[in-house]
């Protein structure tokens, strides 16, 4: 602003200076003819004198309007290198919201609710009704209801078969499909396709006999892992390393990001913590470089 007005008060005074534009408005004597009371060469040194003024006005018109562009091309970098940020900030939220989605836990548990609604509920309701009819029965004809308390039984059978199968698609995807080595390449293929985080795998152990307990749990501490360095540490690297050392499975997961000064134990690493106790193992973090993931687990 200080410099449009400066622009506009630098213009007024070439404007009032300048005698043929302030002439045609108000009338006026050329300064020059003042100088004919001079002799020759004190005239002609009034004249360069005069010439030299109006020139440099005119640079020095010229050098502001050169600097006030400058000015505004340097705004315009700025505003442009401003809004190219919030456009990476942008771009990087919606990559993470397309990872949060892809691993959160809500889709899980909406998943499981409606099987268990729709085979444990109903059985459930079914054998409240069968045990209904037994209580009445029994005194009056205990055959009646001998027969109608194996339908009941065979009905729990069903329902704990529904419920091992309900449990078991709460499996994550990829391990439905293949082992855990081969799980963890696809899911590196569909991060890469909507970020630009690297990850490197170093698979050093034999999958024979592995239990899928075990794997269920090393999976799911990789996504949440990853999906921390994505959200909170900004990383572009993560490096994934799985081996056996005396007779221990380790998983070692670090990353490049910009890691923390304490380490907050959230939701996500209270999960960790929680799944990896279930196989009697031990789980360690350290925010140094990065973040660092280690799990140690018996076998």
């Amino acid at each position: 602003m200080k410099y449009q007005v400066l622009l506009v008060a630098l213009g007024l005074i070439y404007l009032l200076a300048n005698y043929e534009i302030v002439t045609y408005f108000y009338p006026l004597v050329n300064i020059e003819e003042y100088f004919l009371v001079y002799d020759a060469s004190i005239r002609n040194c009034l004249i360069i004198i005069k010439r030299l003024l109006e020139g440099f006005n005119i640079i020095l018109f010229i050098i502001f309007m050169i600097i006030y562009i400058l000015k505004q091309i340097q705004e315009n970098e700025y505003i442009s290198k401003k809004l190219s940020m919030v456009a990476m900030i942008n771009k990087k939220m919606q990559k993470y919201v397309i990872v949060t989605e892809k691993f959160g836990e809500k889709n899980e548990r909406k998943r499981l609710a409606r099987e268990l609604h729709d085979t444990i509920g109903h059985a459930l309701a079914g054998m409240a009704v069968g045990v209904d009819a037994c209580i009445t029965m029994i005194d009056k004809n205990p055959q009646l209801a001998k027969a109608q308390l194996k339908i009941i039984s065979k009905a729990i059978r069903k329902g704990m078969k529904d419920v091992r199968n309900s449990l078991n698609k709460m499996r994550p995807d990829f391990l439905q499909q293949y082992r855990l080595k081969e799980a963890i390449e696809k899911m590196k293929e569909e991060i890469s396709d909507v970020t630009d985080l690297k990850i490197n795998l170093n698979y050093q152990i034999d999958e024979t006999g592995f239990d899928t307990k075990i794997e269920d749990i090393l999976f799911r501490v990789i996504q949440e892992s990853i999906t921390n360095s994505i959200r909170h540490g900004l990383a572009t690297v993560v490096d994934i390393d799985i081996y056996k050392e005396n007779n221990l499975l380790c998983l070692k997961i670090k990353d490049n990001g910009k890691g923390c000064k304490a380490i907050n134990y959230g939701f996500g690493l209270k999960q960790m913590v929680e799944r990896v106790s279930q196989i009697r193992g031990d789980i360690n973090f350290y925010s140094e470089n990065g973040f660092t993931t280690e799990i140690k687990i018996p076998l």
